[in-house]
């Protein structure tokens, strides 16, 4: 019976965890009286001011390729309008549901007028879209807007600021009146100061899937979710339901921790979750159906745990690598070259673009170096070889004067490279381009 009743809290944790991931994240990111580059009230955008750097240690695996623009939206109330500028380069709009599905993605590139407004409505929507808006329709009333702008260098910041500018975000209601341009104030509360993971898996089991049961009767599973939603409910888990941990006796906290330990054992969870990575030379990514999840429960769950607002392949793969081609760590004792033939970069549709960005396997974090440079790009200065080819060389120490330009520094420990190819050519999500090696000198 125990171990019964492990896989069901388990189930209910993997299908619900997303859910309540999204739920902080939200909490947290609308925690503020007034909008900053990192929170704003609710159905207000926020703007980061910068690229990262080593000194940047608020998330993981930081992007040094785009500049984020953010909107938390409640629908339940009123519909919100976002306007957006049309842009000259990469600058996508990701627009995620409560459960982290991807529900639409907005190019501004590809917009038809200069400005063009776009009218977010949840489920119990009825009325009609304003001439000239296009509806978003989310199944949920909780939306994450996640806007990635492309950021050449530090110097570029002038031109996104002006992109940002460009972008607004107000209810219906507001842009109906009049009045949008005014930002009504949100409120703050110190306790709402978390990290959201950190703050969902430290709940017991009754706050838990109490919260979780509240959130799923706002925010509805999909249609294709009733077989799960009916195991659930045989412990208390479901839309509107009421748990009772008492369900599982005196050992309920302990069998809790457990089933917790388990899913956050990264690495396991990651071998569980292997038929969707996809590999590309000696590198491995995320592949479908990663943000548009369907019924892959568990890697929806892994994915919210490791790569929380993640794109679908479309827009964006992410190769990784921690291994030379001889299969040994990546460590700064050693010096490296990845190697691009004539041809063999990353492919990309227009306004595409691909990175390489070095970060500390202790800390996943960038790695600080006396150029203040952490990828190489295809917006970087590089030096190319005589035949055409591409050499990056990855190494602690300078190289020579004249290939400095090609050199993507890192520390003397272990470190992991992360490729991005953005709105990557049908060759690479059809693997028929391959990553290429990291080769050892």
């Amino acid at each position: 019976m125990e171990k019964n009743w492990m896989e069901q809290l388990e189930e209910g944790l993997v299908f619900t965890l997303p859910l309540m991931v999204m739920d902080a994240t939200m909490t947290k990111s609308t925690n503020t009286v007034k909008a900053t580059d990192l929170q704003a009230p609710v159905n207000q955008l926020f703007h980061a001011l910068a690229l990262a750097d080593a000194s940047f240690t608020d998330v993981v695996t930081p992007n040094v390729d785009t500049i984020y623009s953010q909107a938390f939206l409640d629908l339940s109330l009123d519909s919100v309008v976002l306007t957006l500028p049309r842009t000259d380069r990469f600058c996508t709009v990701e627009v995620l549901d409560g459960w982290t599905n991807c529900i639409a993605v907005l190019d501004t590139a590809q917009l038809r007028n200069d400005s063009q407004q776009f009218l977010f409505t949840g489920p119990d929507f009825t009325g009609q879209a304003p001439q000239g808006m296009e509806e978003v329709k989310s199944p949920t009333p909780m939306v994450w807007v996640l806007i990635r702008t492309l950021c050449g260098d530090p110097n570029d910041m002038d031109q996104v600021g002006a992109i940002q500018a460009g972008m607004d975000a107000c209810t219906l209601t507001r842009y109906q009146n009049g009045t949008q341009g005014i930002r009504p104030d949100g409120t703050f509360d110190p306790a709402k100061e978390f990290v959201p993971v950190r703050r969902v898996m430290g709940m017991s089991l009754e706050e838990y899937f109490t919260h979780a049961n509240r959130l799923m009767a706002k925010n509805p599973p999909a249609p294709e979710d009733a077989p799960v939603l009916e195991k659930l409910a045989q412990i208390g888990v479901g839309p509107g339901l009421t748990f009772d941990p008492g369900l599982f006796g005196d050992q309920a906290e302990q069998l809790w921790m457990m089933v917790k330990a388990g899913l956050m054992d990264v690495d396991k969870s990651l071998a569980r979750a292997a038929s969707y990575l996809v590999q590309s030379g000696g590198w491995l990514y995320f592949g479908k159906p990663i943000a548009e999840f369907g019924t892959a429960y568990f890697y929806r769950a892994v994915i919210a745990l490791v790569g929380f607002g993640a794109n679908p392949v479309s827009i964006a793969v992410y190769p990784k690598t921690d291994l030379d081609a001889r299969g040994g760590r990546l460590h700064g004792a050693n010096r490296y070259v990845l190697h691009f033939d004539q041809g063999g970069l990353p492919p990309v549709k227009e306004f595409g673009f691909w990175s390489v960005t070095a970060y500390d396997s202790a800390t996943n974090l960038l790695i600080d170096n006396p150029l203040d440079r952490y990828c190489i790009n295809d917006r970087s200065e590089v030096t190319y070889n005589e035949d055409g080819s591409l050499d990056i060389l990855i190494q602690q120490e300078a190289p020579e004067e004249d290939r400095r330009s090609n050199w993507l520094p890192v520390n003397g420990d272990l470190f992991h490279l992360v490729m991005r190819i953005y709105l990557p050519d049908d060759a690479v999500l059809e693997n028929a381009w391959k990553t290429p090696t990291v080769l050892p000198l």
